[in-house]
């Protein structure tokens, strides 16, 4: 199944106007300047989209809710976060693992997932949905340069401590 699907020709045009464009035709009509044919033809929205606005039918958002609830989505993006400020960053099995460990703590099953693990989609849809989040290629360091000693190691969480404490 294709991921960007794209519109074949002569097919049903589907949302051509912006949401600014939706209102200012839904004031217009409310304001009573404008009646809903005259709208309709006006902004270029069919009247039976502007009829379904105004009576707050269909206004659920397209498409399969997400697994989580965007609070839950944000407390994952937070310790992916917090993870790679430590110095652990988590590729996509990681992340996956950690969530199939959160549903399996929680005894929650997700008929999405197979065997409670997100897939490839689910974890394209999370960066998409959390910005600030990307995926980081690593780069092999020489050995010299990865030689550490254990001042090294103090140094950097007496750093990472007081960080946290401000």
């Amino acid at each position: 199944m294709p991921r960007n699907p794209k519109r074949s020709l002569g097919t049903r045009a589907y949302a051509n106007y912006t949401p600014a464009t939706l209102q200012a035709c839904l004031r217009a009509i409310k304001s009573k300047q404008m009646t809903q044919r005259k709208a309709s033809e006006h902004y270029k929205i069919p009247r039976s989209t502007i009829k379904n606005k105004l009576k707050v039918l269909h206004s659920n958002s397209v498409g399969h809710p997400t697994a989580f609830t965007p609070a839950v989505e944000a407390s994952f993006a937070q310790h992916c976060m917090k993870l790679a400020d430590f110095g652990f960053p988590l590729i996509p099995s990681d992340l996956k693992m950690c969530v199939t460990r959160y549903l399996d703590c929680k005894g929650v099953r997700v008929s999405q997932f197979t065997n409670n693990i997100p897939g490839d989609d689910w974890i394209r849809g999370f960066l998409k949905r959390n910005k600030d989040l990307s995926l980081k290629v690593s780069a092999n360091i020489k050995k010299s340069r990865a030689n550490i000693t254990t001042d090294d190691i103090n140094d950097y969480m007496d750093r990472s401590y007081h960080k946290n404490v401000q």
